[in-house]
């Protein structure tokens, strides 16, 4: 499947990277990265239920996901956008397979994704942290959390 979207690239959907922003989309496209790439902007604006304004692109998400793909997060716990991100799609997909690349292992002083060049990108199988369904479900309590209380 070949996606021709504005916030997806590449034909290969086993693996699929999620990043927040457009430099570090700019950045894994550029990678040799055998994968689907999504960016999922990060232009926020919440409603009552805690959507994203890019709801097209989380449909079109949906719509490729199956038991025998995963989602794959990157993202520096120093950038609360993607940290931010990582929340929503523990919520949003909990029930699918959910990996994440912290790049702070990679350069301990990215304080995000566009921080790195391609060639820190290249080896992430070495840094691929598998989430458990407690750490899913601990995430997506904190996102359900988090949009509770910006709503009072």
């Amino acid at each position: 499947m070949i996606f021709e979207a504005k916030n997806f690239v590449g034909d290969n959907d086993s693996i699929i990277e999620i990043v927040a922003t457009d430099s570090a989309f700019g950045l894994i496209k550029k990678s040799t990265l055998d994968t689907l790439k999504v960016c999922l902007p990060l232009k926020l604006s919440l409603d009552n239920n805690g959507i994203i304004e890019y709801e097209e692109d989380i449909n079109k998400l949906k719509s490729i996901i199956d038991d025998n793909k995963t989602l794959r997060v990157w993202l520096s716990k120093k950038d609360v956008d993607e940290y931010r991100l990582l929340l929503f799609i523990c919520n949003m997909f909990k029930d699918k397979n959910i990996s994440i690349i912290d790049i702070n292992i990679i350069d301990e002083n990215a304080f995000c994704v566009g921080c790195l060049d391609t060639k820190q990108i290249e080896c992430v199988d070495n840094i691929t942290h598998i989430l458990s369904d407690v750490e899913k479900e601990n995430y997506s309590n904190e996102w359900i959390r988090l949009i509770n209380e910006n709503m009072n």
